[in-house]
């Protein structure tokens, strides 16, 4: 047992204090560690009384809950004396700032506007905290699955970091799906989970859920607070890890922690996020510019990490003569009006770019990861073909196919060099016919796009939207037939595209279109969803009413699960189980306060679309989609008589 002065491994109770037990853990006397010790002992003998004592599975960021203070944690994981328990003053009485304030302060410090979550009792510090100050905003959702994708759509849109907030126990679990989607789609988010007090672990405590073993797999960097001198450190830790990373930082914070006193200040910006973007290396550029120059059929596929490389991308497609694919979460790079850019590939996209993909001769691959959504499941691609792929991350590059050249480097920059060390003179490609198949192409897509008809055909809903949004307009996406049909057929003007690409999660637009209208509120805000995906978030109705946001929300609602109609027909099988009880959405938004209208015949649709977007409310348009209408014949000919 541990006698007075015993050497601590893990070190003091503050910066630069001592290294014995009792520094670390002040307020304690030598013969209250070692009872401690002596009940540890004990329980370890009947660990049928706390099996969670000697329970590796439960680890914490200093190792296994349960494990050896000597060698794993600190005790004040474990024991906090009373006089470390500050109650705040509502009275007006002076108190030392806490925990919660420094997490805060120090969030704020380092760029974070916006924490996306639900109360709970484990959190009551961490967002008392927030709401006496004024650069870190608290935003009440409805549950915590939507806190998570909100600050994960306003990660995909502004390139910063959001944190979402959750309580212990189910509040984090219920993060986990938004949680996935930020870390599929590689963008930064911090994630804050309250915990039980670190004197009830292993007492099957209200809520008690081993947290960090929660996050583990998907995280960045994952940690939780055990003493107040840590909190600026980890909370700033976070948000680098966060940001330097590209994924989602997770601090888990202890109820009793948050109100300790912790009289620290936090850690300044300057000199910490403060790194430039690379290059990608000479004789790597020198290499690629070579393979464009002599190819013959040479392509550029422009993915997520590609936007804000418009104009070098651009430049380069023109030097080269090359046509330009983008994706669905990059859709609006490119506007439809440019003549060198042909759509989609893969999932959402249409025949022409598919086409081409498997046409060219040498791809040059910017920001893309190549997924199976992109590359029509994984069949667009082939071994024949020379690959050039640029990507910020270097895991990305080689990764799924082999590629002639890797460049590891920003987008833009990267593109800038490459296309300065291009040969002078003309293209000399043999893309001779682009212009006519894109033509072609459009002839398709407006067969049904200009049909008025009822039940209203999704490519009519998709081209009012299209006529009615302005070029800077914010378009959130559901996963599901509301998606296939705007990627495919929507033809952007400079737009931006919310959507959860990798993951694919139902119920992520309304979220993201309530954290695009908080991030841009001068911009036009729409989330497109479908009866089935709004299903999935509508109480987020009331959060974006709560905060009178100018959301509009048009659902495609064709009663039925559309996608997985598809899915079923593509197998061989009758759809089953697909079908939806009919369900006014418009009365449903009233309802929760905000404004809503069912649109039934296509003449009204453009003139509700318009109303909408004047109101600059929440406001929900209904649209009576023909269930009929399918993946498979959405560029078919049209059959019905108009009427």
């Amino acid at each position: 047992l541990p006698r007075a002065g015993t050497p601590c491994p893990l070190g003091g109770g503050e910066r630069g204090g001592g290294n014995t037990w009792q520094s670390a853990l002040p307020g304690f006397e030598s013969e209250q560690l070692r009872l401690w010790f002596c009940w540890r002992a004990a329980a370890r003998q009947q660990n049928h009384r706390h099996p969670g004592l000697s329970s590796p599975s439960r680890r914490t960021a200093c190792g296994s809950r349960g494990s050896p203070p000597s060698t794993h944690r600190p005790l004040a994981r474990i024991l906090l004396h009373p006089s470390q328990h500050p109650v705040s003053n509502e009275e007006g009485g002076t108190v030392a700032r806490n925990v919660s304030q420094v997490i805060v302060e120090q969030l704020g410090e380092w760029g974070i506007e916006y924490a996306f979550g639900v109360m709970g009792a484990s959190i009551l510090g961490l967002v008392d905290a927030i709401r006496r100050q004024d650069r870190v905003r608290f935003v009440a959702t409805q549950n915590e699955q939507a806190a998570a994708f909100a600050a994960s759509a306003y990660a995909k849109l502004t390139g910063m970091p959001a944190a979402c907030i959750a309580p212990a126990g189910p509040g984090a679990t219920s993060l986990m799906t938004g949680i996935y989607d930020a870390a599929s789609d590689e963008v930064p988010l911090v994630a804050i989970t309250g915990d039980v007090r670190r004197t009830w672990e292993h007492e099957n405590a209200w809520h008690e859920i081993d947290e960090l073993a929660l996050f583990e797999p998907i995280s960045v960097f994952n940690a939780q607070i055990e003493t107040p001198p840590q909190a600026p450190l980890l909370a700033a830790g976070a948000v680098h890890a966060a940001m330097s990373r590209r994924g989602v930082a997770h601090l888990s914070v202890p109820i009793d922690l948050q109100m300790a006193e912790a009289d620290i200040e936090p850690i300044p910006l300057h000199g910490h996020l403060a790194w430039t973007m690379p290059v990608a290396a000479e004789e790597g550029v020198r290499q690629a510019a070579r393979l464009l120059s002599t190819a013959t059929r040479p392509l550029i596929l422009a993915g997520g990490g590609a936007l804000g490389a418009r104009e070098p991308l651009l430049e380069l497609a023109h030097r080269l003569g090359a046509p330009i694919l983008t994706t669905c979460r990059s859709k609006g790079l490119i506007p439809a009006s440019e003549p060198l850019y042909m759509g989609i590939p893969g999932f959402g996209g249409t025949p022409l770019a598919d086409s081409l993909m498997r046409e060219a001769d040498t791809i040059l691959v910017v920001g893309c990861s190549l997924s199976q959504n992109t590359t029509g499941d994984w069949h667009l691609i082939s071994p024949g073909q020379q690959l050039i792929q640029i990507d910020i991350d270097p895991g990305k590059i080689g990764r799924l196919f082999p590629v002639e050249v890797g460049l590891w480097g920003d987008a833009a920059a990267t593109l800038r060099h490459l296309t300065a060390s291009l040969p002078e003179g003309r293209p000399r490609t043999s893309w001779s016919d682009l212009t006519s198949r894109k033509l072609e192409m459009l002839a398709l897509i407006d067969q049904k796009a200009g049909l008025r008809v009822s039940p209203i055909k999704p490519q009519f809903a998709v081209r009012a939207l299209q006529e009615t949004l302005p070029a800077d307009a914010i378009i959130a996406l559901d996963t599901g037939d509301n998606a296939f049909f705007m990627c495919q057929q929507y033809q952007p003007k400079g737009e931006r595209f919310l959507i959860s690409y990798h993951l694919g999660s139902t119920g992520f637009a309304l979220p993201a279109a309530i954290a695009a209208a908080l991030a841009s509120p001068e911009r036009q805000t729409v989330a497109v969803v479908g009866d089935g995906g709004l299903s999935f978030s509508l109480g987020e109705l009331i959060t974006a009413v709560h905060y009178s946001l100018p959301i509009t929300v048009v659902c495609f609602n064709n009663a039925r699960l559309g996608m997985i109609d598809s899915e079923e027909e593509q197998a061989g099988m009758v759809p089953f189980f697909t079908e939806r009880p009919p369900m006014n959405f418009a009365s449903v938004a009233q309802a929760c306060g905000a404004q809503g209208v069912r649109v039934e015949e296509p003449g009204a649709l453009e003139a509700a679309l318009h109303r909408a977007m004047a109101t600059r409310q929440p406001f929900v348009v209904d649209v009576a989609i023909d269930p009929l209408e399918r993946q498979k014949t959405a560029l078919e000919p049209a059959r019905e008589v108009v009427v």
